[in-house]
């Protein structure tokens, strides 16, 4: 519940358009309420209001009735230009109507015909009256509706325009609140991606992407189906209520006394019913994270798990989750058919008989009739107040799972980032680089992966690095590369703490090529300069020609413009990493990393890259994170490394000659 504010918070930005639409919906529920009354008038001073006092007077007016020779009229329509003969009143048995003479009223009771000239009448106290009465003929019992037509067809019409008003603004209303919920979850999508691309890269290397995405877009979205939802609550549940409740009070304010008094039931129902869902929906939305983790897993390595022939391994791990899922899916819907919203529609029932059976005691006991109008009013709008009650039980599932949502939206949005200064400047480095007794380790109770790292390179010298897989090799990059920051030892860059230094400032003056090189959907030439405006197609293809590498446009008609899709899956993996060293020698850095970069492509493209590294090394320091050991032979200094540790230092030639680690290597490879 604490996030409900922070959701709010974001109504800021399109609040004109949020006040418009609660306008508009009390408007709604305030037309609403308009056609029950009018259809009450119909009912009673119309369809039933024949029954009403009438009178018999002197002479034809406007609005009389002419029956048996006698000229009647409502007190309604009398006017004085005629007199009153005497009261009369219209009494309907089995469809037939009878006039009674001398009496505006017969009184309430059981009723039935003694014979063509009498009716009789027994009262609710017993007492049985029998009054003398004419029988209308079927002309005089169309003829007595006369005067009713005017007014009722004049009500039909004015409930047909309020319909067709109240619809117009329901329309709008719903269109203002999609829209207003549609920007949030833009705002919140675009300020999560923000977010993503400052947090520091531990946090990717300990979260799934599954988790990240599910988070960005499928949490997003229930967080605007939360805020679309409790805008209507609120408001419906609020106004309409208070506006509902106000109208059944001058209706019948007993009735709705007694109602108030159920109110704290169905709001403890609420509560009790809102404290189970809400385990569940945690339960759910946990595992549909690590459904899209799962899913996100398996299609990435989806060529290595048909290779080793691991679909069923990998299905029957999906389909753990999944059942457990399904499990919990199955016990929210338990919830939701016993507690929620099937309960309450019988409660609204059993709520509509309560008001026939209230209105029916009311007329046995105490000799009190309602009008057929205002018990249609009452239990219609018994239904209008109970309508938001029953919104809520039924969005309870849609809202928890909407609040656990936010809990996870605002919790990413909480996460510690980097910090980033793009306008910080430094100047060009030299390449002087030294790391004194670095020691590392990822979490604060974890090992370390580099135990007491020193080595100096001086500037625009060749330094490799060589050893088994998690030998530090690629940790010692990032720390470099500023990815994580070091507590013990000191790297510096021509003398100054790199942790003292912007983070941004000093990466634009270096540049990395990955193993697995990292490509956009987009063209060659976006993927090379990053979609940097400044660089023209001269300067991209520049950019191949310097590694020799522009020989990979001779088969794409399109050249430089080439389309890549995502990933560059339409490409070679040499292609793909020819365009990553294009895309680092563009910006022409002091500082080159190259992890592994030589690992995975071929004979040709490796000679290709070898003279793209002589180009490339030139006027820069270079570090080498190597694979091929035949790729660093001319480098200025190897270190080996080995759980963490530097155990050899070196040129080639002298590794070679101490026979020790490095020469083991070389030589299996040598073998192959």
């Amino acid at each position: 519940m604490k996030h409900i504010g922070r959701i709010f918070s974001y109504a800021r930005h399109f609040k004109l358009l949020l006040v418009s639409a609660c306008v508009l919906m009390v408007a709604s529920i305030v037309i609403g309420l308009i056609p029950t009354r009018l259809t009450q008038v119909i009912l009673d001073d119309y369809i039933s209001g024949v029954e009403y006092p009438w009178q018999e007077v002197s002479e034809a007016q406007e609005g009389s009735v002419n029956i048996a020779g006698q000229h009647y009229i409502q007190p309604r329509y009398h006017t004085a230009s005629s007199a009153v003969v005497q009261d009369a009143c219209v009494v309907i048995i089995d469809n037939q109507m009878y006039l009674v003479s001398g009496v505006s009223t017969v009184g309430e009771g059981s009723r039935h015909v003694v014979n063509a000239n009498e009716i009789e009448i027994t009262l609710t106290d017993g007492q049985r009256v029998t009054y003398p009465a004419y029988a209308l003929t079927e002309q005089e019992m169309r003829d007595i509706y006369q005067p009713y037509i005017s007014p009722v067809v004049t009500l039909l019409v004015v409930l047909a325009v309020l319909y067709l008003a109240q619809s117009a603004i329901n329309y709008l209303n719903n269109y203002m609140y999609s829209k207003a919920s549609i920007e949030l979850a833009t705002l919140l999508r675009y300020d999560m991606f923000d977010k993503m691309e400052k947090l520091p890269i531990d946090y990717f290397q300990n979260e799934a992407d599954g988790r990240i995405v599910s988070k960005i877009t499928n949490d997003t979205d229930a967080v605007r189906n939360f805020f679309s939802t409790i805008i209507s609550i609120i408001i419906e549940g609020v106004f309409g209520f208070i506006i509902i409740y106000f109208t059944m009070y001058q209706l019948n304010a007993q009735f709705a006394l007694l109602i108030l008094c159920i109110l704290p039931v169905i709001v403890f129902w609420i509560y009790i019913y809102r404290l189970f869902t809400n385990r569940y929906s945690q339960k759910i939305r946990a595992l549909n994270a690590q459904i899209n983790a799962t899913l996100n897993e398996n299609i990435k390595g989806i060529r290595i798990i048909q290779v080793f022939n691991q679909e069923k391994f990998m299905m029957d791990e999906f389909d753990k989750i999944n059942s457990e899922f399904l499990h919990y899916r199955v016990k929210q819907m338990h919830l939701d058919m016993s507690v929620g919203g099937p309960v309450f529609g019988f409660f609204r029932r059993a709520a509509q008989i309560a008001v026939i059976a209230f209105f029916g005691y009311q007329c046995v006991v105490n000799g009190q009739v309602a009008s057929y109008g205002i018990m249609y009013a009452f239990v219609t709008y018994l239904g209008n107040l109970l309508d938001p009650i029953d919104v809520i039980l039924n969005s309870v599932e849609v809202l928890e799972e909407a609040l656990v949502s936010s809990e996870r939206v605002f919790g990413f949005l909480d996460l510690s980032e980097e910090k980033v200064d793009y306008d910080e400047e430094i100047p060009r480095p030299a390449g002087h680089v030294e790391f004194s007794h670095i020691s590392f380790k990822y979490t604060p109770t974890g090992p370390y992966v580099l135990k007491d790292i020193s080595f100096e390179v001086q500037p625009e010298q060749t330094i490799a690095f060589v050893g088994h897989t998690g030998s530090g090799k690629s940790t010692t990059m990032s720390l470099l590369m500023r990815f994580f920051d070091y507590e013990e030892g000191s790297i510096k860059v021509d003398g100054h703490e790199l942790n003292s230094v912007s983070k941004q400032a000093f990466r634009r003056h270096v540049g990395m090529v990955l193993q697995d090189p990292i490509l956009f959907k987009g063209t060659i030439k976006s993927n090379i300069s990053l979609n940097d405006e400044r660089v023209t197609d001269d300067m991209a293809l520049a950019a191949l020609q310097a590694i020799g590498a522009e020989r990979i446009l001779d088969k794409y008609e399109k050249g430089i413009h080439a389309t890549v899709t995502n990933l560059g899956d339409n490409l070679s993996t040499g292609e793909r990493q020819l365009l990553s060293f294009a895309r680092a020698m563009l910006y022409d850095p002091s500082i080159l990393i190259l992890d592994e970069a030589t690992a995975n492509i071929d004979t040709q493209t490796e000679q290709m890259i070898q003279h793209a590294l002589k180009v490339a090394s030139r006027n820069r320091t270079t570090f080498i994170v190597a694979h091929r050991l035949s790729t660093i032979k001319e480098a200025d200094q190897i270190i080996v490394l080995d759980g963490g540790e530097i155990i050899e230092k070196g040129t080639h030639d002298e590794l070679i000659s101490l026979h020790g680690k490095y020469y083991e290597m070389y030589l299996s490879q040598s073998n192959l």
